[in-house]
């Protein structure tokens, strides 16, 4: 038994014992625990159509029916949802359980799931939050007895995101440890997620306050033996044109298409390669390929999510909105254009295929090749100068679970700007072009078994032997981790080829070296599926082995200065040891062992991947090459490693740095600019308020001067003589009846200013005409 199937067996046995131990506390009150398992069993057979939980997950409901902190670790499609149930099942259909989930979309499918098994699911999220609930959703109900008393249990789930996602994304995740605060002692959590490390087991077991020495603890591996996993290159995560490929059959009916989910990190990429793709199919057929962000409207999402569900659409072009817990069934194959922010993230995008355990799948990934360029750092800051103004710009974010890698152009210019370093450094340091997870990078790079380099990052349970791929049951895919049923992924299959071709020289099958066109092709046979697994073309496999020129960014050919001297040190140090361990009582000397001159060529040299370039760089002049050649070359890639991951750090820290230091730039210049723009603001009042007092005094002064005038006409008005009416008693001198009565008297001469004097009425007599032409009045 290996070291570390014995640690797994240890930790099970702890908590199948922390199991027994809560049992026996509990039979003090009456409690059976077969009773209690069959009842859970009763309820889910007639619920699910006679469908029975698995052992495990009547495991997991009993520990959160008995009070018993869970964590739990399992591969998506698992069934880990199932037991989230139990408490309320076990606790006679009473009491809350509180379910803590990420994604809206994982959300909705829960409740569904939930309503389906009789149990009533209420969804509090962005789209069902109110002032109303706001109003009561406070601190004071969650500590109230009311409330708080009928809680069974917690739910995190998809717990890994309370780590990755409470750094910057959505910090309130850090603090869902202090839902503890508010309940009553005794309520259990149970954290449940497919991919968690374990050194972040430990973190998010802290956060929780898990006490895994106490807790139930089940880890079941989140391998999927029924996907095939494989690396092709493409130019940038832009390369539409490399999806056509996987698009080129002749379909007649949509359910020829491959139920395909494309994950892309960008939202808008999403329709550009929804829409390039759809060109690639007949005009018949485009409709069955759709997008699917958080952009889209809530009820949109929902619409092409359930189409997608029932193979109305069978090609999906998603961001991570359509991520973890996704429950598609029949999605054949995932394509991920462009590397992740992790291997975690990658590895939950490629489980959402193959979820029915009768099918195999496959998961690609589809690499920039700015990941295996190396760029030299001193170079690139002289080729740009000292203009660092654009590699300032903060990149755009578009989705919470964004692509945080950066060109190592922008890393240098940030690195330079934030440390100041002069131009009399070494111009030798390398680094990666694009700056990715070391443990994603690690599984990008690999020659071995991808499966195998998984398996050991998450430390998962060793693979069992002896369970044959033709067994797909899903009892057993769900409780073992067991060989692959179809293919394992591209290193192995390259593998096996060249087994079967011996007389082929071929050189290493890395993915640095995997031209996108290279196809595979339907082999003869059919498998246990009924289906023609894909065979390499043994002529593409010699094209993609072919030499390659090598480019200016590619790897150093030789280490120099702390980079040679670690490579040195560490070699000495394993020379050291090899003698202690292997060759005690031998009389070889540990220079005999690994010779210095060899010693001083292995750790110059940087492009040595075999032994067979161990063979040519030596000359053959290593007698223990065969034996101890693969141990070297584990403690150079070591030191390789470590120290382009020390660079990474330090770079990243640097970006920070920088980062911070532009974003306190922008907020001074924001603030300047809100004061000259309050300044301008007060000056255009200023003249607002000038130009209406002007108009305001100009109007009164018009209307002052109207009623002056007015008054004045009224004043000459008001001073005019009114013309009085003559009796008719006397005739007027110089009218007709005067005349006749005084023929001899001659009328009198008098002069009238003006005729409007004159007021008229038919007791007026009459001036003749000859006085009015006198005195001018005609």
């Amino acid at each position: 038994m290996s070291s570390q199937q014995s640690i797994h067996e240890q930790v099970k046995a702890r908590s199948y014992q922390n199991l027994e131990t809560a049992r026996k506390t509990a039979c003090k009150g009456r409690y059976n625990s077969q009773n209690t398992r069959s009842k859970f069993t009763g309820y889910v057979r007639e619920k699910m159509n006679g469908r029975e939980p698995f052992d495990w997950q009547l495991d997991v409901g009993e520990a959160l029916h008995l009070g018993l902190d869970t964590m739990l670790i399992a591969r998506t499609g698992a069934g880990k949802t199932l037991p989230f149930i139990a408490p309320a099942i076990l606790g006679g259909g009473e009491g809350k359980i509180l379910v803590i989930s990420l994604l809206i979309a994982l959300q909705n499918d829960q409740a569904r799931s939930f309503e389906k098994l009789g149990i009533k699911a209420i969804v509090v999220n962005g789209e069902t939050w109110s002032d109303e609930i706001a109003k009561v959703c406070t601190k004071s109900i969650l500590s109230s007895n009311d409330f708080s008393k009928n809680i069974k249990a917690i739910i995190i789930d998809e717990c890994h995101v309370v780590e990755s996602w409470g750094a910057k994304f959505r910090s309130i995740y850090r603090d869902v440890g202090d839902l503890r605060a508010f309940v009553p002692m005794g309520v259990p959590i149970l954290a449940t997620t497919a991919t968690l490390t374990p050194s972040s087991q430990q973190f998010i077991a802290g956060l929780l306050n898990i006490n895994l020495d106490a807790a139930f603890y089940l880890n079941l591996g989140n391998d999927r033996p029924n996907i095939a996993y494989s690396v092709k290159r493409v130019s940038s995560p832009e390369d539409f044109d490399s999806l056509k490929e996987f698009f080129e059959k002749a379909y007649e009916k949509a359910e020829d298409i491959e139920q395909t989910l494309i994950y892309i990190n960008e939202r808008l990429s999403t329709q550009i390669a929804c829409k390039r793709i759809r060109s690639w199919l007949p005009p018949a057929l485009r409709h069955t390929v759709c997008f699917f962000h958080a952009g889209r409207h809530q009820r949109g999402k929902r619409r092409v999510l359930r189409a997608f569900q029932r193979g109305k659409y069978r090609v999906a072009v998603a961001t991570e909105a359509a991520g973890m817990g996704t429950d598609i069934p029949n999605i054949a194959r995932v394509i991920q254009l462009g590397v992740t922010d992790s291997l975690s993230t990658w590895l939950q995008r490629a489980g959402r295929a193959g979820r029915r355990p009768d099918m195999n799948a496959e998961a690609i990934l589809l690499v920039e090749e700015s990941i295996f360029q190396m760029v030299n750092i001193r170079s690139a800051a002289e080729r740009d100068g000292n203009n660092t103004e654009e590699s300032h710009r903060a990149p755009d974010s578009n989705e919470g679970a964004q692509l945080l890698t950066r060109t190592t152009e922008e890393v240098n210019e940030e690195t330079h700007a934030a440390t100041g370093k002069d131009s009399g450094e070494s111009n030798s340091e390398l680094v990666a072009r694009k700056i990715v997870e070391p443990a994603l990078r690690s599984w990008i790079e690999t020659e071995l078994c991808r499966r195998d380099k998984a398996d050991e990052y998450f430390g998962n349970p060793p693979r069992t032997v002896g369970v044959s791929s033709t067994l797909i049951h899903l009892d057993l895919l769900l409780i073992l981790t067991v060989a692959p049923t179809g293919s394992c992924c591209d290193n192995c299959t390259a593998r096996r080829r060249r087994e079967q071709a011996p007389d082929v020289v071929m050189a290493s099958n890395s993915p640095s070296t995997i031209p996108v066109s290279a196809r595979d092709t339907p082999g003869m046979t059919p498998n246990v599926n009924n289906k023609r697994p894909m065979v390499p073309s043994l002529s593409n496999a010699l094209a993609n082995n072919a030499p390659k020129k090598r480019t200016r960014n590619a790897i150093p050919e030789n280490r120099s200065k702390d980079w040679l001297q670690e490579a040195r040190d560490a070699l000495v140090e394993w020379r050291r040891n090899l003698k202690l361990r292997q060759y005690p009582r031998s009389i070889l000397s540990e220079e005999a062992l690994l010779p210095d001159n060899v010693l001083s060529k292995l750790a110059t040299k940087a492009r040595l991947r075999s032994i067979v370039d161990i063979i040519e760089e030596t000359g053959g002049n290593w007698a223990l090459v065969d034996r101890h050649g693969d141990e070297v070359l584990a403690v150079l890639k070591a030191i390789d490693e470590s120290r382009n991951t020390k660079k990474a750090e330090l770079a990243a820290a640097n970006r920070e740095a920088a980062k911070q230091k532009r974003a306190d730039d922008k907020a001074k210049r924001q603030q300047l600019e809100a004061e000259e723009q309050k300044k301008r603001e007060a000056a255009l009042q200023q003249q607002r308020d000038t130009q209406e007092k002007r108009v305001s005094d100009l109007q009164r002064r018009l209307e002052q001067e109207t009623r002056d005038r007015d008054e004045r006409q009224r004043r000459a008005y008001a001073d005019l003589p009114i013309a009085q009416p003559l009796p008719r008693s006397t005739p007027l001198l110089g009218s007709t009846t005067f005349n006749q009565l005084h023929p001899t008297m001659t009328a009198p001469m008098f002069r009238i200013p003006q005729v409007s004097q004159l007021r008229y009425s038919r007791e007026f007599s009459y001036i003749s005409r000859d006085f009015l032409m006198l005195n001018n009045l005609h």
